[in-house]
């Protein structure tokens, strides 16, 4: 393998598969470009943009200017076009508005209106907006709403305004009336950023109260402005926030927060406060208020803590502790709000009964517990954990209380169905208090996956979920249900044999009770715990018997949970189809019963099985769905959000999108910095951003993080861990692709020497001999490189069996090596055993067969065999073009694969527009073929009947290319330009400068 590729191969780049919900930005959209040439108009005219725009109807005027329908022939999309009123055509308004329009062009939310881009011409600017369909919300609230239809529009707005506050982007001017619900659902933000812009004046038929004004500093609609605001001081996030609440407010309510004639009657009735909000939840109304505060200092610390406790129960601040209802020992029930009577006799405080489960006295000796056993993290990640379990905890005494109120107060749920859903709520208690034990005894292992234990926690929102409910506890299930719940609290925190044991003898008493959907529970538990062991076939089959047992019992999502895990184990053995039919079924179901958390469990399974499987377009539309969903039920940053980016970026990666790819590294490192500086999730992290930083050719960068990466591990964890020594391989092969072949194979004989100490016949272990095996064939030895290939290719069939890609892996490693020794026959056979090893793991429509089929092309050209070569790559470039973006770096090589085999053919002119596509996308991403390509296109081109002195030209750009160290400094090659100026005569003499 070519030194380039050798770090991608060999780095962490498999998807990740969560063990428990897992985890988007919104991929950037194309920006619209307006021509230069723009008619000027009036405001009330229809615009001309030159051809690329087709103007249609007339759509509305508001405070801004008017919209247009349009057509953007070039992108073959619909648009707007707002035409800014007169008012707006001063010059200090203009650069105001257009630099901050530009700003939200960069900003692409699925819940913000997206500005494609802005024009001016003499002095009338034009915004080239999204298009949407729909209606604005107080058109929406006409049908009456649920107050969680009304909470869910505004939590969609708010993840659009967090992402406009982190691009620091102000409204300024949050009202209902920029608020769009759109008629695909979505709600939407619009008219971002641009109220500063000028000075507005009332419109005609506009209320009072909703006319947008610029006096004296006094920017937005006083109805919906902060006191501050009103003041005449910047505005801010925090005004945001308050606009966004008194949005809310009124949404809820029917009627405006606050009233008052002049800003200074506004301004008293802010500080006297709303009126309680009546029928919605005590939560939600004191979210409401709070973010309703006079002072800025009372509100939400960022729009992003008002969201999280805006989210209804088990949603609600799995970050944002502060935003939560106060916990147990805190002194204030969660059944107590300002002007509402505290509940009734007959529902006890539900606060009481987590005294010693979770209340302060607990949290603080968890947080003190992770900071003792990992000093260089463990503060972080344990205020970080207990944020999360505040949330878990908050959450489950609403739905205690809601549940005895339903029965006891309300008298709309039956004794029996209360009975079951307080059994549901017990275990949950039960799940908390064993994991805050196992936490508060924490040892440095359990402390470095703590981050990530309080996702695995059973879900509170099935406690009110009928096809989630199992029988009702009794005596005689008590022992199972602890044991179920120490099981759990084990599985959390990754000790998996530790919690076998407990998770089959709550099984066999549940089995004994005649309880088959505690015994099923307890089956699902077990059959996670051994797809955590490594035995994912031993899972697969106590999955199945646990769905059975499910179905048995009536329990649905029960059944669900089977369907998904199974999936999960049946991925890992390889038997992709039958993990797409678990998934199937799980879908199915979850079409009837929705569940945000299944949801996002079975997208993130989905998608890291068509990345198996080398569907990377299909597995990047539905990893992004799933990055989308996780953001809104777990919040941004979490850990879930964490393993989606980290999947799309090694799919964006793989489909060429190399800006996208860094993106959502850069975020995943970010989203695991909460954890601690010197987390291991962190290094973890970074080391995946450094592939990326690799592949974009920044191999420099990538060193930095990687060995940032590997001192922060060596802090934690010595020497000697298994972590350590992987982070060493990824720099050695960093170093092999740069041609520092030494230093490649001091790094990887010292990482092997610890891998040996712990684990000497681990897979991991065969990796790096490999590894050096492929290095010693890189340094022109591969003699001593082919003994030990095949000594890793036994052991990894005796190991891993036929079927398996590392198998596959070493059969290609092992071609390379023979080539290199010039034994081509016995190289191109065990290059077509790759291939066909590849297709049994991954199917024969799968990218690494493709890289195989090139392989064995280049092989056969070297053998002579030239027809041979070229059929290979033409199949190779028919499946990439198939597989993967027609710009992007693997099938531009295989354009130049098939232009060399046509060239060696002489069908120089058939040759020359495939060479020419070649350098044409090899120049876009600085691809380390791009030499090649490029001499290649100058032979085609010469000998096609081109442009001679172009081919010359091009000739000896190639030898300049490498000579780059960035293109991999090729001097064989440069010699072979060289001698082919030197034989095409007096043409290239005298331009060739060196």
């Amino acid at each position: 393998m070519p030194n380039s590729r050798r770090f991608e191969a060999r780095a962490r780049c498999g998807i990740v598969v969560p063990v428990g919900p897992a985890d988007i930005p919104t991929t950037p959209r194309d920006d619209a470009t307006v021509p230069s040439r723009v008619a000027v108009t009036g405001a009330g005219d229809p615009p001309d943009l030159g051809e690329r725009y087709r103007i249609g109807e007339r759509l509305g005027e508001g405070g801004m200017g008017v919209v247009w329908q349009a057509h953007d022939r070039t992108l073959d999309r619909t648009v707007a076009v707002k035409v800014l009123h007169d008012r707006y055509l001063g010059a200090d308004d203009q650069a105001r508005l257009v630099a901050e329009a530009r700003s939200m062009a960069r900003l692409s939310h699925p819940n913000v209106v997206s500005v494609y881009d802005v024009a001016e011409r003499d002095g009338r600017t034009f915004l080239i907006m999204e298009l949407v369909r729909g209606q604005p919300l107080g058109a929406w609230l006409k049908t009456p709403r649920s107050w969680r239809a009304i909470v869910e529009v505004f939590l969609a707005v708010a993840d659009g305004l967090a992402a406009a506050h982190d691009a620091g982007l102000i409204h300024r001017d949050v009202k209902p009336g920029n608020l769009l619900v759109g008629d695909d659902g979505r709600a939407r933000i619009a008219d971002f950023g641009v109220a500063h812009a000028g000075q507005s004046v009332p419109v005609a038929g506009e209320a009072p109260a909703l006319v947008t004004t610029v006096t004296e500093g006094v920017i937005g609609t006083p109805a919906y402005m902060a006191p501050e605001q009103l003041r005449g001081e910047p505005a801010d996030a925090a005004g945001d926030q308050f606009g966004l609440c008194a949005s809310l407010y009124e949404a809820l309510a029917g009627r405006r927060p606050f009233a008052g004639a002049t800003t200074t009657a506004l301004s008293d009735a802010i500080e006297r406060g709303p009126a309680p909000l009546a029928d919605v939840p005590v939560w939600l109304d004191r979210a409401v208020r709070r973010g309703l505060a006079a002072d800025p200092a009372a509100r939400f610390g960022s729009i992003r803590e008002l969201a999280a406790a805006l989210r209804p129960p088990r949603r609600r601040a799995w970050l944002f502790g502060g935003a939560l209802l106060a916990l147990a020992g805190s002194g204030v029930a969660i059944a107590l709000a300002a002007g509402r009577p505290a509940a009734t006799p007959a529902c006890p405080d539900p606060a009481l009964r987590l005294r010693g489960v979770w209340d302060d006295a607990v949290r603080a000796r968890v947080v003190a517990r992770l900071a003792e056993v990992a000093p260089a993290f463990g503060d972080a990640t344990g205020h970080e954990v207990a944020r999360a379990l505040d949330g878990y905890a908050g959450a489950w005494q609403t739905m205690q209380l809601e549940t005895c109120r339903a029965t006891r107060v309300r008298h709309e749920q039956t004794a029996e169905t209360l009975e079951r859903r307080m059994a549901c709520l017990d275990d949950r208690r039960r799940a908390l208090a064993h994991l805050a034990g196992v936490l508060a005894d924490a040892d440095a292992a359990v402390a470095e996956r703590a981050g990530r234990a309080p996702a695995s926690l059973p879900s509170i929102a099935d406690c009110g979920n009928g096809a989630a409910l199992g029988a009702a506890a009794t005596p005689a299930t008590e022992a199972a249900r602890e044991d179920l719940a120490t099981a759990l609290a084990l599985l959390a925190t990754g000790d998996y044999r530790g919690a076998l044991p407990f998770a089959e003898r709550a099984r066999a008493a549940a089995v004994a009770a005649g309880d088959r959907g505690l015994a099923a529970t307890a089956m699902v538990a077990r059959g996670r715990l051994e797809l955590g062991t490594g035995d994912a076939g031993t899972s697969a089959a106590t999955l199945t018997e646990a769905g059975a047992l499910a179905e048995a019992a009536g329990i649905p999502m029960l059944r669900v949970d089977a369907w998904l895990y199974t999936a999960n184990a049946l991925q890992r053995l390889g038997r992709h189809d039958e993990a797409s039919a678990q998934l199937d079924l799980a879908d199915r179901a979850l079409r009837d019963s929705p569940d945000d958390e299944r949801q996002i469990l079975l997208l993130s399974y989905r998608g890291t099985l068509l990345g198996r499987r080398g569907r990377y377009a299909d597995a990047d539309v539905v990893l992004r769905r799933a990055l989308e969903l996780a953001i809104k039920v777990y919040g941004d940053p979490s850990p879930s959000v964490a393993n989606q980016l980290t999947n799309l970026a090694v799919v964006a990666r793989r489909l060429g999108k190399l800006d996208d790819a860094l993106a959502y590294a850069r975020r995943a490192v970010a989203q695991q910095q909460m954890l601690g500086a010197d987390h291991p999730d962190l290094a973890r992290s970074r080391a995946g951003l450094a592939v990326v930083l690799a592949t974009l050719g920044r191999d420099d960068e990538a060193k930095v993080e990687l060995e940032a990466a590997l001192a922060a591990l060596r802090r934690v964890k010595g020497d000697d861990d298994p972590s350590v020594a992987a982070t060493e391989g990824d720099l050695a092969a960093l170093a092999t692709r740069q041609g520092h072949l030494d230093e490649a194979l001091t790094r990887f004989r010292a990482a092997l020497a610890v891998v040996e100490r712990t684990a000497p016949d681990a897979p991991e272990t065969w990796r790096l001999r490999a590894e050096i095996a492929g290095t010693l064939d890189a340094a022109g030895r591969a003699d001593e490189a082919e003994p030990l290939l095949r000594e890793v290719l036994a052991a990894r069939l005796r190991l891993l069996g036929p079927d398996h890609a590392d198998v596959a892996s070493s059969q290609r490693e092992l071609a390379l090596a023979l080539q290199s020794q010039g034994h081509l026959d016995d190289a191109a056979a065990q290059a077509r055993l790759a291939q066909d090893t590849y297709a049994r793991a991954f199917g024969a429509e799968h990218a690494t067969v493709a890289d195989m089929l090139a392989v064995r092309g280049q092989l056969e050209r070297v053998r002579g065999h030239l027809r041979d070569a070229l059929a290979l790559d033409r199949e190779a470039l028919a499946m990439r073009t198939r597989l993967l973006p027609a710009d992007g770096a693997d099938v531009a090589a295989s354009r130049a694969h098939v232009a060399e085999d046509l060239l060696a053919l002489d069908r120089a002119v058939e040759a020359l527009p495939l060479a020419e596509a070649a350098v044409a996308s090899m120049t876009t991403s600085r691809s380390p073929s791009l030499p090649t390509a490029t001499f290649a296109l100058a032979r085609a081109r010469w000998r096609g009947g081109g442009d001679r002195a172009q081919a010359v030209a091009e000739a000896r750009h190639a030898r300049d290319l490498a000579a780059t160290s960035e293109l991999g400094d090729d001097a064989t090659l440069r010699a072979e330009i060289d001698a082919w100026l030197a034989t095409v005569g007096d043409a290239a003499a005298g331009q060739r400068s060196r």
